[in-house]
């Protein structure tokens, strides 16, 4: 029996459609309007889709709770060796400072346990810039 529900645990986690995962993430935020780009041709492994989706949802969380914006962007890419999550919302930033706050800290780490690269972009509003390798 616990072999079976091993089974069926561990085709659920591959199964994963990260693309509709975010859609329904995107859909249900109402705070602005958000412009949604995903030119992924290959998916990410799954340890990889929860952390993006965990960052999407915080990200969302934290434009809500701090920011004024009128228009959000996420887009996913694709390259050669690794993806990348870009999230920049419009609205300003008033007493930004990075070393304060859980949330933009365990983003940070998500990625980095990830083997990627977390950063911050505060130029024309608040952009969170990740890039994940493809590889583990």
């Amino acid at each position: 029996m616990d072999n079976i529900r091993q089974s069926v645990h561990d085709l659920y986690d591959t199964s994963i459609n990260l693309d509709a995962k975010l859609s329904e993430i995107i859909q249900s935020f109402t705070f602005c309007s958000v412009e949604y780009d995903n030119s992924l041709s290959t998916a990410p492994e799954q340890k990889q889709c929860y952390a993006l989706i965990a960052i999407v949802k915080e990200s969302f969380s934290n434009i809500i709770k701090h920011s004024n914006a009128t228009k959000v962007s996420v887009v996913l890419k694709e390259h050669p060796s690794l993806y990348q999550l870009i999230i920049h919302d419009n609205g300003s930033i008033n007493d930004f400072n990075p070393d304060t706050g859980i949330g933009l800290k365990n983003m940070e780490q998500r990625i980095e346990n990830l083997n990627g690269h977390f950063q911050v972009r505060t130029t024309d509003g608040f952009e969170i810039f990740i890039s994940l390798p493809k590889e583990l």
